[in-house]
């Protein structure tokens, strides 16, 4: 929803500015934080529907400083995004762990940015995981599998045998 706070933090001057401009022209408000100390403040104080987060910044990282927020009762339930040039499955797995609901790698695209921002501040009440496409088609083919391994026990049990003696 437009008008919404963001909190962008980001101990570089220019992903910061762009970030900046990018959420301004979606017509959210920005709220802008340099490291880790001062994006827990500005989050106390400001309380942003969503917060863009560094993973690597000075004094204390971003993994850190969604932990504190998460184990902040009156935060827990704000929207969090990492934003790292970081593509490591051990950082990705401890985002999700924080329930962090997206980890984009830097460089962005401004479009993915404001779909992104747009998509999950629409929801109501956001859901704790965000199964991604591989997750569900595997999950259909299990599914399917499930059905087909259902229907051939209800054939053998339809074509089975009277007597005793023919059974398998």
């Amino acid at each position: 929803m437009a008008g919404e706070k963001i909190l962008i933090v980001d101990d570089n001057p220019d992903t910061v500015t762009i970030l900046s401009a990018i959420l301004r022209k979606g017509g959210y408000t920005t709220i802008i934080a340099r490291d880790g100390e001062e994006a827990l403040r500005k989050t106390e104080e400001t309380r942003p529907a969503l917060i863009l987060l560094d993973l690597m910044m000075p004094k204390m990282d971003g993994l850190q400083v969604c932990e504190r927020i998460r184990d902040n009762p009156a935060l827990r339930k704000t929207i969090i995004f990492f934003l790292t040039a970081r593509g490591d499955s051990a950082s990705k797995s401890r985002a999700i762990a924080l329930e962090a609901k997206e980890y984009i790698i830097k460089p962005f695209t401004p479009r993915e940015i404001l779909e992104k921002v747009q998509y999950h501040l629409s929801l109501s009440d956001p859901p704790l995981f965000f199964p991604s496409f591989t997750f569900l088609i595997g999950l259909l083919g299990r599914l399917v599998h499930l059905g087909s391994w259902m229907r051939l026990c209800s054939v053998r049990r339809r074509f089975r045998p009277k007597h005793p003696s023919l059974r398998i």
